[in-house]
């Protein structure tokens, strides 16, 4: 499903289908010995196996995509939400991914939750339940042709809805999952390295290898947007590049299965303590799938 679903959200099909049309047309203009890992990939029990989840990947996507097509905006009573992410601090509110648990009959529905900041504001952390009330808005849909669809960026992600909570919220209660693991072993490292280092590194350190950009500044995020290395302060492939590598070099003498196992621990870690981003999940199945040797 996560293949189907990586096909779905970033390839449409005819490209995907003739991507892999392209693998098969260069299947004999390579040699088996020296290309193996390029006929492990084109074999056709793994191109059906891709082909089937991203079609049920489709069908999925389309059917929750009409789903929420009756979301309406407007007020909300009290309802009970799961926070799912990190807080990120706007500029006046803390902004949440969370699960809400019923909204206009809508059950089980991933939304950004936008709660005031205050002098006594609470911080959140994914796995606490809350009971919020407030104000359902809809993403925009893209005002020019080919301009920016809100709407479709954040249903990619899964997310449908935002809501302005407009009272007080309070928490009721707390769930332990592996978001809630995530967030709170991400924050005691945060806490621990803040004795340490300034609030400036601090943050430039935990958006480098945790991916948390909750510590930047706008300063530093422009600095590096304009020099084009955006991209540094974001977790993805060459993470995994270096953790695998770093692995191979220090198991030299361990044999290929204990290698591999040391290899997928450490890759379920890393995904845990990143909140499962979606640029990490890809990266590790990538690396696991082209890691043979």
């Amino acid at each position: 499903m996560i293949i189907g679903i990586i096909g779905e959200e970033y390839l449409s099909f005819s490209i995907l289908l003739l991507f892999f049309v392209a693998f098969v047309l260069v299947y004999y203009m390579f040699p088996k010995k020296k290309f193996g890992y390029l006929y492990t990939l084109i074999k056709p029990s793994f191109i059906f196996t891709l082909i089937a989840c991203t079609f049920i990947s489709y069908a999925y996507s389309y059917y929750r995509k009409m789903d929420f097509q009756l979301l309406r905006e407007g007020e909300i009573p009290n309802t009970i939400c799961t926070i799912k992410s990190d807080a990120e601090e706007k500029k006046y509110t803390y902004c949440y991914v969370a699960n809400i648990e019923n909204v206009q009959g809508h059950k089980h529905i991933l939304c950004n939750i936008y709660i005031k900041k205050g002098k006594n504001s609470e911080i959140f952390i994914a796995g606490d339940i809350i009971l919020i009330k407030g104000v359902i808005s809809i993403p925009s849909d893209a005002r020019n042709e080919g301009g920016f669809n809100q709407r479709k960026y954040y249903m990619r992600k899964g997310i449908y809805a935002n809501i302005i909570v407009s009272d007080s919220v309070r928490k009721i209660g707390e769930k332990w999952n592996i978001e809630k693991i995530g967030s709170i072993i991400r924050n005691n490292v945060k806490n621990r390295l803040s004795k340490s280092f300034d609030e400036e590194k601090l943050g430039l350190f935990m958006a480098i290898t945790m991916g948390m950009k909750d510590g930047l500044n706008e300063t530093q995020v422009e600095h590096y947007r304009n020099g084009s290395l955006i991209h540094i302060l974001c977790v993805s492939g060459a993470h995994i590049t270096l953790l695998i590598t770093g692995i191979n070099k220090l198991a030299l003498k361990a044999g290929r299965k204990a290698k591999n196992c040391l290899i997928l621990i450490v890759l379920v870690c890393f995904n845990i303590i990143t909140g499962f981003s979606p640029s990490v999940v890809r990266a590790s199945i990538m690396g696991r799938i082209c890691n043979t040797k």
